[in-house]
């Protein structure tokens, strides 16, 4: 397989799947390629930047899903205080990954004021969870 056509698999298989670990194991499985470093020299998230620039890291969508179950919990239950404690912990998490992957996301550079509010929009606009 070519590079375009490998790249253009890739995209198709982000819209629908969401995450590029699924992707990889997709294309592994499917599509036979057992090693995309070996192949074409770049690794999988370089491949689907060449096309694309509205990337979110996998690990930022976990922490932002984390954290808006856990304050949907806490809305329900305001006296759980162990939870409380996790949720700010997942929080800072989320913002200190928000703060290292800003120089690379342009969907992050958008981003003015950082708060959960803004991130389920972001979410909710490149996910549609």
């Amino acid at each position: 397989m070519e590079r375009k056509e490998v790249i253009k698999i890739i995209q198709d298989l982000y819209k629908v799947h969401k995450k590029l670990s699924t992707v990889g194991i997709i294309l592994r499985d499917k599509y036979l390629l057992l090693s995309i470093r070996k192949e074409f020299n770049s690794t999988l998230k370089d491949l689907f930047l060449e096309g694309n620039s509205n990337f979110l890291d996998d690990s930022i969508v976990i922490n932002i899903q984390r954290c808006l179950a856990l304050r949907n919990h806490l809305k329900l239950n305001k006296k759980d205080l162990h939870n409380k404690r996790i949720f700010d912990l997942y929080q800072n998490k989320l913002f200190r990954f928000i703060f290292y992957h800003k120089k690379k996301s342009d969907s992050l550079n958008k981003l003015k004021k950082i708060n959960l509010e803004t991130l389920e929009i972001l979410l909710n606009k490149y996910f549609l969870v």
